[in-house]
């Protein structure tokens, strides 16, 4: 099964917005309910990542993942590693 990951374009200024916020981090003008959704890109760079060994209650497991990418289309965010 192939997971797609999907960033938040803002429609004023084009910048791709991931995770979801409620306003645009490049022009700051635009809200969440503008936002059109397109596909991130599959490749790209590993920055840096850690491993969370005492996550919140929340989560149903002992350790949990997380990373660093920036995206061939120059999105970076951090993202839990099964994403």
């Amino acid at each position: 099964m192939k997971r797609h990951v999907y960033g938040y374009q803002c429609p004023k200024c084009g910048v791709i917005n991931y995770p979801y916020r409620f306003f645009c981090k490049g022009c700051k003008k635009t809200a969440y309910d503008e936002f059109v959704e397109v596909p991130l890109p599959t490749n790209g760079k590993l920055l840096t990542w850690t491993e969370l060994y005492t996550p919140t209650g929340a989560y149903e497991v002992a350790t949990l993942g997380l990373c660093i990418v920036e995206l061939e289309n120059g999105v970076s965010s951090t993202v839990p590693s099964w994403a």
